[in-house]
């Protein structure tokens, strides 16, 4: 690197970092994930996206050492981010700006103590829980990586987030662990695949993937909560369980009722009876998952785009059977569906 390249970069390092249209941090220019900010624009960072009040000795680190990288995109109180960080001791920054979000840790610990309890709960590598940072007193992490979905705020949550989960967040508990493994298992398996593929996305699909996934949460939230609050309500856990699955893999052509079964630990009749119990079937929750995502991607695709194709990537062998299905369910065809949006 040439003199001058080196100085244009070092003057590009001292800017704070901006934001492009999709939400995610630049500097000069550049996106987030490919820069490293040092402390001061890692403290500008952490206090805008993550809320955190860093507390780090500055006079330890050299003017332009790592102290932190970060991408994010999602509009309002719902957003992914994926973030890489040094060691640091952190306290809410602004109190009235508390949000809940599912945290996947890839790498790293921490500990994490909520107001008025003096012992701290540990999280280390590979955990997956809910985090309420409006209980969060102060956390001490070690140098870490992380995928986090940020969701709906307290106020939002009568219609997103379920009763159950609600009673817990107003407990005053920081962290809650997410440790069923069916559940842990399909949530961490939807949060890599947000890091790896969200960049693809354009806008309308990608708040339409963050919509999913906070169902998705919810939803294990709830069977979380219910098992944890009610050894008396197995079928509700095995339904939630079920439906958590289908929405996870619906795409797969080979899904079958004995897979599903075989996932939340029931027999195939047992299952079809937690179903029935909601006036529900197996088969038709998948299907009804199916047509919703369809729809969805239809009317964010381009006009090019091959409608056959996008069947099939949403679990339907048959284009003649969609077809008809899907008119069936929405009243238009998938070719009316995809003009009307396009209008």
């Amino acid at each position: 690197m040439s003199e001058g390249d080196r100085k244009s970069e070092q003057a590009a390092r001292r800017r704070p970092p901006r934001t492009d249209r999709s939400g995610r941090a630049t500097v000069a220019g550049r996106v987030d994930g490919s820069t490293r900010f040092t402390l001061e624009q890692w403290r500008a960072v952490s206090r805008e996206r993550y809320n955190w009040d860093l507390q780090v000795q500055s006079d330890a680190l050299g003017a332009h050492q790592f102290v932190g990288e970060y991408s994010a995109w999602g509009d309002g109180d719902v957003r992914f981010l994926h973030s890489r960080a040094m060691a640091a001791r952190v306290r809410p920054f602004d109190s009235a700006r508390g949000h809940l979000r599912l945290v996947f840790l890839l790498a790293g610990q921490a500990r994490i103590r909520a107001h008025g309890r003096r012992d701290g709960v540990e999280v280390g590598q590979g955990d997956l829980f809910l985090l309420d940072t409006t209980a969060v007193k102060e956390a001490q992490w070690t140098a870490h990586s992380d995928l986090c979905l940020q969701l709906p705020g307290l106020e939002m949550q009568s219609d997103t987030l379920p009763v159950d989960q609600r009673a817990w967040a107003q407990s005053g508990r920081a962290v809650i662990p997410i440790d069923d493994p069916v559940l842990s298992n399909a949530l961490k398996a939807q949060l890599r695949l947000l890091a790896a593929r969200g960049d693809e996305l354009a806008d309308g699909a990608r708040a339409r993937v963050l919509s999913a996934m906070v169902d998705q949460t919810a939803m294990g939230l709830r069977a979380t909560a219910i098992s944890r609050s009610d050894s008396s309500a197995g079928h509700e856990i095995l339904l939630a369980k079920a439906q958590l699955h289908i929405q996870t893999h619906f795409r797969r052509h080979d899904l079958s009722v004995d897979e599903i079964a075989a996932t939340v630990g029931c027999s195939r009749t047992s299952l079809y009876r937690l179903f029935s119990a909601q006036s529900l079937t197996v088969l038709g929750f998948l299907r009804e998952t199916r047509l919703q995502r369809c729809r969805a991607a239809l009317a964010a695709a381009p006009a090019q785009a091959n409608i056959g194709q996008i069947a099939f990537h949403h679990g339907f062998v048959d284009l003649h059977a969609f077809t008809r299905l899907f008119k069936r369910r929405f009243g238009m065809t998938p070719g009316q569906a995809r003009a009307s949006e396009i209008d």
